[in-house]
């Protein structure tokens, strides 16, 4: 069996049974040739369409030469015996080529199409147990990007649509995760999302979300904090009017938790909590640093998170009004 990688490094293998595989190295033209046709499997390319698809923005796309050369050496590479000429690459009658020789071919970007298929085809409540399964195990083929390290368009056309895909499947089984309740698993699955495109500000809001549910609202406000921070970075531009309205009613809610919490405190009818969260939301918000925290007395933390906490409320207030202000229609 031909077993052919794509996510991350091209790796090719040949061999099965008792004997085992043993992994093939090929140069960077015959990897490529090899790349293409795999992708392209149950179809047959001209020569020519080739040449001009993996090499035309250089000189060799001025001949065919090199492609039988490349084809020539890649034949060498992966017909040996026991396997015979034949068993994988195939010419037809018009002299177009594919890998569609009778020989078993094992690819991995196709097991992975197959595994997500039910699971990103189905409507939600129709998921059964196997594909949840079929998704999870789909997540694990996706060692990489496609093709790493190969830059030409066809490889990036590629690389994109199956980036799409993956972020499909995570975003399938966040929901999974999030409907039966499971919001660890939820933040898991989100994180990975925001790992790779972390500009997606309705996952951020999400996260945030699943932090609450968890009772985490510390680290719910931190994630608004990278979310701004990453959308100021790389594109220049504040959050959404949404993701704000989101980040004050989850501060509103941890202040009045606090306030609640620290009466129960102070007239001593129930025990301290063993982790105090208000020094550690004012931290999270970025309002204080660590070595400012550490001279806080704790009897001074819940006081110093409703300062900051109701001059964050300020502050969002008058952005969300200036937003108003400038949305409005002009008398």
């Amino acid at each position: 069996m031909l077993s052919v990688t794509l996510f991350g490094s091209l790796s090719v293998a040949l061999g099965t049974g008792v004997a085992g595989a043993h992994a093939i190295t090929l140069p960077t033209r015959q990897a490529a040739l090899l790349a293409f046709l795999a992708l392209g499997r149950g179809r047959y390319f001209s020569r020519w369409q080739i040449v001009q698809t993996l090499w035309g923005d250089s000189q060799d796309a001025m001949s065919l030469g090199p492609l039988n050369t490349a084809l020539w050496r890649l034949r060498k590479a992966i017909e040996q015996a026991p396997a015979k000429v034949g068993d994988y690459l195939v010419t037809n009658r018009q002299g177009a080529l594919g890998l569609n020789g009778p020989g078993e071919v094992w690819l991995d970007v196709d097991e992975f199409a197959r595994l997500t298929r039910a699971g990103l085809g189905k409507p939600l409540p129709q998921l059964s147990p196997a594909d949840i399964c079929d998704l999870q195990a789909a997540l694990l083929l996706y060692k990489g990007e496609f093709l790493t390290g190969f830059n030409d368009p066809w490889a990036s056309v590629e690389r994109e649509r199956y980036r799409r895909l993956y972020l499909n499947a995570l975003g399938r089984l966040t929901q999974i995760h999030a409907v039966r309740q499971d919001y660890l698993g939820a933040i898991d699955y989100s994180q990975a999302i925001l790992d790779l495109d972390p500009l997606r500000e309705d996952v951020h809001r999400d996260l945030m979300r699943y932090y609450v549910m968890q009772g985490q609202r510390t680290l719910a406000l931190r994630q608004f904090e990278l979310c701004r921070d990453n959308l100021r970075r790389e594109l220049a531009v504040a959050p959404m009017r949404e993701t704000l309205i989101l980040y004050r009613r989850i501060a509103d809610h941890a202040d009045h938790a606090g306030r609640a919490a620290g009466e129960t405190v102070e007239c001593g009818t129930g025990p301290r909590p063993t982790a105090w969260p208000a020094g550690a939301l004012a931290q999270a918000a970025g309002m204080i640093d660590d070595a400012s925290l550490q001279r806080l007395a704790p009897s001074q933390h819940l006081e110093t998170a409703r300062r900051l906490l109701a001059e964050v409320d300020r502050q969002l207030l008058a952005y969300l009004n200036a937003q108003q202000s400038e949305a409005a229609p002009p008398d």
